[in-house]
């Protein structure tokens, strides 16, 4: 499967001259998915269709994305490891992008991971927050000294 061989194997018992269901990853660990299998004659196993199976993003399969104007790199690293085929995953928008709070929303389609950042939004100043910087007098109007 793309390249790759190993085992493949029936979920269930399949009769001479049938087929049945096998799991993508037993053949090719990056893959998900059902690939069909048929049973010949002196238990011969072989796949006689494989289109089931679809890529999955892995850890290095990453997406560019916008957030406020400043590119990010985002991919289904860390907490998520691996998005399976036409599943989707979040992570936190300031783990891309500090000072924002939300989610992004990573989706696989068969080995592509795409970012949908549109939820990311500016973190607010929470309650109690008090101003470490004194103004600048003598302005109109006044203006902030830097820290």
């Amino acid at each position: 499967l793309n390249g790759v061989t190993g085992l493949a194997a029936p979920v269930a018992a399949i009769q001479p001259g049938a087929t049945g269901d096998g799991v993508c990853s037993s053949v090719n660990p990056s893959y998900s998915g059902t690939l069909t299998l048929s049973c010949g004659a002196g238990a011969v196993l072989s796949v006689t269709d494989d289109s089931g199976c679809k890529a999955a993003c892995l850890q290095d399969d990453t997406a560019s994305a916008t957030i406020d104007g400043t590119p990010v790199t985002v991919g289904p690293g860390g907490p998520t490891f691996r998005i399976e085929h036409g599943e989707t995953k979040t992570e936190p928008c300031n783990g891309a992008r500090p000072g924002f709070i939300g989610d992004i929303t990573l989706t696989c389609t068969e080995g592509t991971t795409t970012a949908d950042v549109t939820a990311c939004q500016p973190e607010g100043c929470p309650e109690g927050t008090s101003l470490t910087n004194p103004l600048v007098t003598g302005e109109d109007p006044p203006l902030w000294a830097p820290a």
